[in-house]
Order: structure tokens, then C-alpha cells, then sequence
């Protein structure tokens, strides 16, 4: 188990890795948001489920367990004509929005995946 003090000096690192988007804001990708929650976790889960694939769409949830009773949910939307990986892009915005609610991103970034961050 890992406690809150152990975690501060793991919560400095994803800093390393913050790319600049549009307006200055600070984003984190969902790739490091991955990596931020396993070093944290490492028996934690993430698990996506796919609720709708068309030709014309993806909708994915992404559930994420930290193991230790944290658990949040996302959900993520795409069509093709947004994107040509459109199913792939659905599934990493649901993960993106479901580690974001559970602290693991930047300011801008739950902002960047629609999530309220008052």
C-alpha cells in the first residue's frame, strides 16, 4: 500500500511530461496519465468497455480502480469524420476522463476532457 506521503514526490514527475496546448495551457497526455497512475498503482485497474461501434461512431467507459477503494468512471465519443482512428481515440478520451477524475492530470487537461474542475 502505498500512502499520500510516498505518492508527493510521484506527483512532480508527470510535470516532465506536460506538452503545451492551445492558449498555454498545460496538458497531460493520456499515455502519462497511464504511466503516473501504474507507478502509483501498479495493481490497480483500468477497463474499457466499448457501448457502441458504428460506421458512423464509438462510445467507450473506462472504469478505473486504484485498488484501495478509488474508483472513477469516464466516458468518450468519436466519429470518423473527427477521426480516421476514431474507435481508438474513443477509448483513450474515456480513459483520459476517468484518470482525470481521479486526479491523475492537469487543470487544463480535466478542462481539455470536459470535466469540471471548480
Amino acid at each position: 500500500m502505498t500512502t499520500g506521503s510516498e505518492r508527493e514526490p510521484q506527483r512532480e514527475r508527470p510535470k516532465l511530461h506536460l506538452s503545451n496546448i492551445r492558449g498555454g495551457n498545460d496538458y497531460l497526455d493520456v499515455a502519462q496519465r497511464i504511466v503516473w497512475f501504474r507507478s502509483e498503482y501498479p495493481h490497480g485497474r483500468i477497463e474499457t468497455v466499448a457501448h457502441e461501434l458504428t460506421t458512423e461512431g464509438a462510445i467507450f467507459k473506462a472504469t478505473v480502480e486504484d485498488g484501495e477503494g478509488g474508483m472513477a468512471t469516464g466516458w468518450g465519443s468519436e466519429t470518423p469524420g473527427d477521426f480516421g482512428d476514431y474507435i481508438e481515440k474513443a477509448e483513450t478520451k474515456a480513459v483520459g476522463r476517468a484518470l482525470g477524475a481521479m486526479g491523475y492530470g492537469t487543470e487544463s487537461a480535466l478542462q481539455e476532457d470536459g470535466l469540471n474542475v471548480d
